[in-house]
């Protein structure tokens, strides 16, 4: 195993009568090929042991292949990338190369070292030969874009942009022992934080969401697009003054403005539901009142012969009382006619 932040090579053995499950199980995380996103601070190699070509290895044994793998882990580790701004590393092509080279050397039957692959290619190689793989937008990502689109690059950039490695002879992936696929590229993650650093001017580069922390935001759910590209600029320029530069700040405020208007449209359930239920008890308080007035006109009652008064009382106009007053009786149907619990 190596561990890249003490610069430390070491085997570990796993007790096979514990759960796989424990945290201390495995050393750290298994390379592979996948891993070329990123760099763990602690990652191990399984020795293909334990076989008629490889039998279990004696503690001698172990001393003498880990003396043979030091020069590999110790170019592993010296070869890693800074990634600007952070504490994190980054793989180049050599450091990656030393790392296949440690898992040939731990093969049922070991292999020699190859050296540096050709068909790993850094990101700077990359933009040297093919600029037009640059976005510069990349200047303005937050940390979190640069991450994604680093991943991005490491998995689709050869394959979507294939003038790179004809402009690089085509290099082939000679090893089908170990490796079998399209080259690779690696170092993206690093590459884009140095792009951003460099045109930064030597300004510190600070996630909007953190800059507004301690700030309140100027913004509404009512704020036009036009108002919002003023506030960013606003923010920006007043970050410059302090040797600072927002990473993206539009696409923060724009997010937060999403955040306010969701809020606001949010309202509109509750309010429909009392809308609902007062539309519901208005409906049939009207029937009551209808009922009740009904009632009151079936009298035939001198008192109640002004429409304008029933109204008032009523809450109607004098006209739909009058109305109500002169409506035709509801129609019978024939078959209640004839029935005589009709009449009842």
């Amino acid at each position: 195993m190596v561990h890249v932040r003490a610069c430390e090579i070491y085997f570990h053995g796993a007790d096979w009568r514990k759960s796989d499950r424990g945290p201390e199980y495995y050393p750290g995380e298994l390379w592979g090929c996948t891993m070329l996103h990123r760099v763990p601070d602690r990652m191990y190699w399984v020795i293909d042991s334990g076989l008629e070509e490889r039998p279990y290895l004696t503690c001698e044994q172990g001393n003498q292949l880990a003396q043979e793998l030091a020069p590999l882990a110790a170019h592993l580790i010296d070869h890693l990338v800074p990634v600007p701004g952070t504490e994190d590393l980054d793989w180049s092509a050599e450091a990656a190369s030393a790392a296949y080279d440690i898992a040939r050397a731990m093969a049922r039957r070991p292999l020699p070292p190859l050296g540096r692959r050709p068909w790993l290619i850094d990101m700077d190689q990359a933009v040297r030969v093919y600029p037009e793989l640059v976005d510069p937008t990349w200047a303005d990502c937050t940390s979190q874009q640069l991450d994604e689109e680093a991943q991005f690059l490491t998995e689709t950039a050869l394959y979507r942009n294939r003038q790179i490695l004809e402009r690089l002879g085509n290099p082939e992936v000679r090893e089908p022992e170990y490796y079998s696929g399209e080259p690779a590229l690696v170092g993206a993650r690093a590459w884009l934080y140095g792009y951003r650093q460099a045109h930064l001017k030597g300004r510190e580069p600070v996630e909007a969401s953190r800059w507004w922390q301690s700030r309140a935001v100027p913004i509404t759910a009512d704020t036009t697009d036009r108002e919002l590209a003023a506030v960013a600029e606003a923010a920006q320029a007043e970050a410059a003054r302090s040797g600072h530069h927002l990473t993206a700040p539009l696409d923060y405020l724009t997010q937060h403005r999403a955040t306010l208007r969701q809020a606001v449209r949010a309202e509109l359930e509750p309010i429909a539901r009392r809308v609902k239920a007062a539309e519901q008890e208005l409906r049939q308080a009207r029937l009551a009142r209808q009922a009740v007035l009904a009632r009151v006109l079936s009298w035939g009652d001198p008192a109640d012969r002004s429409d304008t008064d029933l109204g008032r009382r009523a809450g109607m106009s004098r006209q739909a009382v009058y109305e109500l007053r002169h409506a035709p009786a509801p129609k019978v149907a024939a078959a209640d006619r004839d029935d005589p619990a009709a009449s009842r």
